[in-house]
């Protein structure tokens, strides 16, 4: 499986706030249904006592297309149903889309895209790509 042109930074990002990435390309499966995520990271047993430990898996996402709203529908249909075979599949992890903090900043702000983000109840992973820091959680 071929990284995402982020896949690298994303990474750093996390080992920088402290995560331990346990797996890259992780496949779930559910019946017939099987997902592909980029990172499954965990919190270190030192770090739980300070912060809301727990395991977390994240979806990249350049949003490099041509369209804006083609690339959020497949994000948001991606992570939908990523999220739902995750419950079915009764994991007990957190799933974030990992985007860089320009397409945040440029489109994520906006009225209409903050209110799907809401609606859909998607938990961001925004990181500068350039310092590789993780910039905010959004859950």
């Amino acid at each position: 499986m071929a990284n995402d042109t982020i896949h690298d930074a994303i990474v750093q990002a996390l080992k920088h706030d402290g995560w331990h990435i346990l797996r890259e390309h992780f496949s779930v499966r559910y019946e017939e249904l099987e997902i592909r995520v980029d990172i499954v990271a965990e919190r270190p047993a030192a770090v739980l006592a300070e912060k809301d430990g727990h395991r977390i898996l994240v979806k990249i996402k350049t949003f490099g297309g041509r369209s804006f709203i083609k690339d959020l529908q497949n994000a948001v249909g991606q992570y939908t149903i990523y999220k739902n075979i995750l419950a079915l599949a009764d994991l007990d992890y957190e799933l974030f889309l990992a985007i860089h903090e320009s397409i945040y900043e440029v489109a994520f702000q906006q009225k209409a895209t903050s209110a799907i983000v809401q609606l859909n109840q998607l938990k961001l992973l925004v990181v500068n790509i350039d310092s590789q820091e993780i910039v905010k959680w959004i859950e």
